[in-house]
């Protein structure tokens, strides 16, 4: 991808952070992009790898499309453009991902890439007992006790909001 595709993407994501600035240079006539619409096609777009990684690895889809969506920013974040990172996942010397890292992030081939390490990181961590199941209230309460997004108790809120606001619990399996 050239840097004009780069960005473009960061102006796309700009402009849905931050619509007021863009709503006084398009003079009041503003029809960007709305967060629903940002947010359904990435439902779209991702939809069947989140299905994959709860078929495969018993992790909700609803739980992995709503991490997506937070950390990825919908797919528009630098690290997600970039890297087709769309979980946040960072690199740490010494740690079983042999692949490229930038800035102390991984960096992937594609996003399918990301999201199966993603589900990987639920399975291969000792420090959390993960819940079975498909109650997404539990995944998101130990998303936060794990301390997956760190210390943010703010986490567990935004996770339950958006797998409510998009009704994400239709795509678990």
């Amino acid at each position: 991808m050239g840097t004009a595709g780069i960005c473009s993407n960061t102006r796309l994501f700009d402009m849905f952070m931050n619509p007021e600035k863009y709503k006084q240079e398009y003079q009041g006539h503003w029809n960007g992009p709305s967060e629903n619409t940002v947010v359904q096609e990435y439902i779209e777009k991702y939809l069947e790898l989140a299905q994959y990684t709860d078929m495969q690895y018993n992790i909700p889809a609803s739980i992995t499309l709503a991490q997506a969506i937070i950390e990825s920013a919908s797919g528009t974040s630098e690290l997600a453009v970039k890297g087709n990172n769309h979980f946040g996942i960072k690199y740490f010397k010494g740690t079983y991902y042999l692949g490229a890292h930038w800035n102390g992030w991984k960096v992937y081939q594609t996003v399918r890439e990301s999201y199966i390490d993603h589900a990987l990181f639920f399975h291969n961590n000792p420090q959390c007992e993960w819940p079975f199941g498909k109650d997404y209230k539990a995944w998101a309460k130990v998303l936060y006790v794990c301390k997956y997004a760190g210390d943010s108790p703010e986490y567990e809120t935004e996770i339950l909001r958006i797998v409510e606001q998009y009704n994400l619990t239709q795509y678990d399996r």
